[in-house]
């Protein structure tokens, strides 16, 4: 199946610092393992609901293996130059849609703990709604953890729901047709 492309974008942090945005697969595999490494215990047990110390093989695959109804996007610093600093995979934002349900997918952000609070995660989820709303995709169905109050603002400040509560996780629906503005790229505010 062929797959969409995203073109890459760069974008300034609310400390001023710039990453670039691009679609990344699975010759990406080494850089997002380098990011990986750099998410403390609590990151990686509220992204992947495991604190998980070693990323398994199947699972590193399927984050990124790309498709029409997969996609993935990292973001990479970048230098004083606009150039990239290093391969280094420092946040990263996917999605999936299931083959019974292509106009909803199941979205997920991750980013090191260093750039937490910066914007990124925003931005990737932003970049990622925007792509999946040109892609036919109407809203995101996201599920978080309960103590995961950062994410869960996110969410919510995304314009999600609470549609209902599983045994581990909250579920939220992010309607992407009527908030798809939401998704527009606005930069980040100057402090005064």
């Amino acid at each position: 199946m062929n797959q969409p492309a995203y073109k890459p974008c760069s974008f300034s942090l609310t400390d001023g610092s710039r990453v670039q945005i691009s679609q990344i697969g699975l010759t990406d595999q080494q850089d997002w393992l380098d990011g990986f490494e750099l998410l403390s215990r609590e990151s990686r047990y509220f992204r992947f609901f495991s604190s998980m110390p070693v990323m398994p093989d199947h699972i590193r695959v399927s984050l990124l293996t790309t498709d029409v109804n997969r996609m993935a996007l990292g973001a990479r610093l970048l230098d004083s130059n606009d150039q990239i600093a290093n391969q280094r995979i420092i946040g990263v934002a996917r999605y999936f849609r299931a083959e019974d349900e292509l106009d909803a997918a199941e979205p997920a952000v991750a980013v090191v703990d260093q750039l937490h609070r910066l914007g990124l995660g925003h931005l990737l989820v932003r970049e990622l709604g925007k792509f999946a709303f040109q892609h036919g995709v109407t809203r995101f169905v996201a599920r978080a953890l309960p103590e995961n109050g950062k994410v869960r603002q996110m969410i919510v400040g995304s314009g999600g729901v609470l549609v209902r509560r599983e045994e581990d996780s909250l579920v939220y629906a992010i309607d992407l047709l009527n908030g798809s503005e939401r998704y527009r790229y606005r930069p980040p505010r100057k402090p005064h």
